[in-house]
């Protein structure tokens, strides 16, 4: 515990500054302390509050003929969503903690289905980097069949899930199929504004067609939907419209990326899959 005195004259002001050094032993931490003593606390903050200006007028489109209003709550809304996205990639829903008195949990997780949202928004906000690390991070993330589990901690590593491995007697899969197929539609997005060749090269085969070829053999072969998975409020196991969308332009897009790459029979293969969901959502939804 630490405590602190001011003497305020009536109706005066002060202002106290503390702050906790961090390391990785305690050298480390003394030396960010004395550095922080000797340049005084004002210059940190002035050099920070610089550097979060000049991100916003690296990227920033523009603004004329919007109110003041509307230019202030765009600039905002990137240092919000810049808050809570992890410097390896990860874009977690919320940091808040109102709710882990309740659930004894928070929402600081990355489900790839907000963070394929969020990426796509920051791509037409015009930042390269951050949507960038994201889907490097969700090709780390992807199973060796394909698909993207539930979520992740911002590490990377498996996170807590309430979808069930096993039910009724039969083995399922524990996921959001719309997760998987939405990063591919949010990556194709990323690269018709950017064209980073050299990118999205490393990622084609070992993401982009892995996911792929699972969206489209993972489907009902009368039908032609894909099979059941978890909605996006995980509620309800079935087939939704919601996740039967994403993965037609999940599998569109994978087509888009195949004939880019002269991968004709590839992405003839994909557009037949993503033609007959088209076909089996008109029949039976």
């Amino acid at each position: 515990m630490a405590g602190f005195d001011l003497k305020l004259p009536a109706g005066g002001s002060q202002n106290l500054y503390y702050w906790l050094a961090v390391g990785a032993d305690f050298e480390t931490v003394a030396r960010i302390n004395r550095m922080v003593r000797a340049r005084g606390p004002d210059r940190f903050l002035s050099r920070t509050a610089g550097y979060w200006h000049l991100w916003l007028r690296t990227h920033l489109p523009d603004l004329e003929g919007l109110s003041e209003h509307v230019r202030h709550h765009y600039k905002l809304s990137l240092l919000v969503i810049r808050t809570q996205v992890d410097n390896a990639g990860g874009i977690v829903a919320a940091n808040d903690s109102d709710i882990a008195s309740e659930v004894r949990d928070t929402y600081s997780y990355v489900w790839p289905r907000d963070g394929a949202l969020v990426s796509h928004v920051l791509t037409l906000a015009g930042h390269v980097d951050l949507p960038r690390r994201f889907f490097e991070f969700c090709a780390r993330a992807l199973t060796a069949e394909g698909y993207l589990l539930h979520k992740y901690n911002p590490d990377g590593t498996l996170a807590s899930t309430w979808l069930p491995w096993y039910r009724d007697g039969r083995k399922e899969l524990p996921i959001q199929e719309d997760e998987t197929a939405l990063v591919l539609w949010a990556l194709w997005e990323h690269f018709k504004v950017f064209g980073e060749v050299e990118f999205i090269k490393p990622l084609y085969r070992p993401f982009i067609r892995a996911a792929a070829d699972f969206l489209a053999d993972y489907r009902d072969p009368e039908s032609g939907l894909p099979k059941p998975s978890w909605d996006l409020w995980e509620e309800r196991y079935g087939v939704h419209a919601f996740t039967v969308g994403t993965v037609w332009a999940g599998l569109t897009c994978a087509a888009n990326f195949a004939e880019a790459f002269g991968e004709s029979e590839q992405a003839r293969g994909y557009r037949v899959a993503a033609a007959e969901i088209r076909r089996g959502t008109d029949e039976h939804l």
